[in-house]
């Protein structure tokens, strides 16, 4: 089945690769009380049912939007960066000097350097 919902697509790909089965679709628009999916055996025997939730906290979601905001808005860049941070981490306080201090960067030769914390 197709969806239009990634966690979903990324459940039924990574469960079936590490549990094996076979994928039948259960999730039922409307419907109560029934699974998203079930890995079935050979025998078409259910041996997983499966119901894909998230939770995620709300500074989690803020900074995920402000890091797609970020990504959208023109900074001044001169060249392309790919900036990879903890989604915990809070963006906000980086977001008026990124553009000034990788446009340095840049300047300076440095096209890639890695930060672990």
């Amino acid at each position: 089945m197709v969806t239009d919902k990634p966690f979903e697509a990324e459940a039924r790909r990574t469960l079936s690769a590490i549990l094996g089965g076979r994928v039948v679709d259960r999730d039922i628009p409307g419907a109560r009380h029934v699974r998203d999916f079930d890995l079935v055996d050979a025998s078409d025997t259910p041996v997983h049912a499966v119901e894909v939730t998230s939770v995620q906290h709300a500074g989690v979601r803020a900074t995920r939007r402000a890091l797609d905001q970020l990504r959208e808005a023109d900074v001044g860049l001169t060249e392309f960066w790919a900036i990879s941070v903890h989604e915990e981490i809070n963006v906000r306080p980086l977001r008026p000097r990124a553009a000034v201090l990788l446009n340095t960067l840049t300047q300076l030769g440095i096209g890639r350097f890695s930060v672990c914390m």
